[in-house]
């Protein structure tokens, strides 16, 4: 039966340096946001022990990463950013951010090539090629060893669509990619850790429409197969009208708006809000980026959440996939199908995966 296994891999070339084995573990991966975990290991077992210098080499942030597998298919791949070891317990504790954390802190040009009337464009692409272009700035870098990582592109796609960034704006790669996503008809994008032809850890590039196997369950079964279902409604983020802020100051200042709609059956307090996108001056961009922000909060967010043996859906379901569960006859929920596209994962050392699902 498979099981969990995990290695540490060099960040910047993949190879697999040491199979590990923690003693507890809990992660989250996500392409909606940045994902993260959290890995123990006693380093005083002895069926396990390594040398001390091998586990400080081991342990270097952000040049290790910590990758958890299902049947050595992996499913969470954190580059160590924390240490933290207990004298008295011989625990080590790894904290871990996926490598979208790496674009949150980059810009798309390194120190020695910022130029204040610099511009990074991108002309005549579609928006998947615009966004593989900004995934080319933040992750290669040649002759660099210290920028480049082993992220995998699709191929270029030509288009009508055109960017520009100032340098002067300071922006980092994982903002530019906020805002291809964010953009009216935007692609998704998930950068899934995958065993390369060599056997070394990269990262694949999915951009676009992310999809994935199907997965069902009848929750009023006897033998549903489902650890957990929970529905969560939240209205935090809703909104009923956004003004985008562009770029300029007071009377001078491109302002795009997407107005008051209304919900159909409901009626609420007017939730009107700005929204702030000081490098964009084009009218129809700002209108644009206003109506993609409306669409994503006009309602609730609703996300369901499942668990189930990671041997049920292991390792063929993926970040993109279609799940949904049936319920009928519940005190609270309308008979129905619950679900829609996996937009997260989260597991530990059980055999029960949890998956977000919006």
């Amino acid at each position: 039966m498979p099981v969990w296994s995990h290695w540490i891999c060099d960040t910047f070339t993949g190879s697999r340096m040491q199979q590990v084995f923690p003693s507890g573990e809990n992660w989250r991966t996500s392409f909606t946001g940045v994902g993260s975990g959290s890995h123990q290991f006693q380093l005083r077992d002895e069926e396990t022990r390594l040398p001390r210098a091998t586990w400080q080499d081991l342990a270097t942030p952000w040049a290790r990463t910590v990758v958890s597998c299902w049947a050595d298919v992996p499913q969470y791949a954190g580059l160590i950013r924390t240490q933290k070891y207990g004298r008295f317990t011989g625990v080590l504790e790894l904290s871990t951010v996926e490598i979208r954390q790496v674009l949150a802190i980059r810009m798309p040009f390194t120190v020695p090539e910022y130029d204040p009337n610099g511009v990074r464009a991108v002309i005549g692409k579609s928006l998947r090629g615009i966004m593989r272009q900004v995934l080319d700035w933040g992750t290669k870098r040649p002759g660099s060893n210290d920028w480049s990582l082993p992220v995998v592109l699709p191929a270029d796609e030509s288009g009508s669509q055109s960017r520009s960034w100032q340098m002067y704006n300071f922006e980092t790669v994982e903002q530019l990619l906020q805002q291809i996503e964010g953009t009216n008809g935007g692609p998704d994008l998930h950068l899934r850790p995958r065993w390369g032809a060599t056997g070394a850890l990269e990262w694949e590039s999915r951009i676009g429409t992310l999809t994935g196997p199907a997965f069902e369950w009848d929750s009023t079964a006897s033998e549903h197969g489902l650890a957990d279902f929970t529905v969560t409604k939240d209205a935090a983020k809703q909104l009923t009208g956004v003004f985008s802020i562009g770029a300029g100051s007071e009377a001078d200042m491109k302002v795009g708006q997407s107005p008051f709609t209304g919900i159909p059956g409901t009626r609420i307090p007017n939730l009107d809000a700005t929204r702030s996108f000081k490098t964009l001056a084009d009218d129809a961009q700002l209108d644009a980026a206003a109506l993609a922000e409306l669409q994503a909060f006009r309602e609730p967010s609703r996300v369901v959440t499942l668990g189930a043996l990671a041997s049920d859906v292991l390792p063929s379901m993926v970040l993109g996939s279609t799940l949904r569960a049936w319920v009928e006859g519940d005190e609270f929920l309308d008979d129905g199908w619950y679900g829609g596209t996996l937009v997260g994962m989260s597991g530990n050392l059980s055999e029960t995966i949890g998956m977000e699902i919006a």
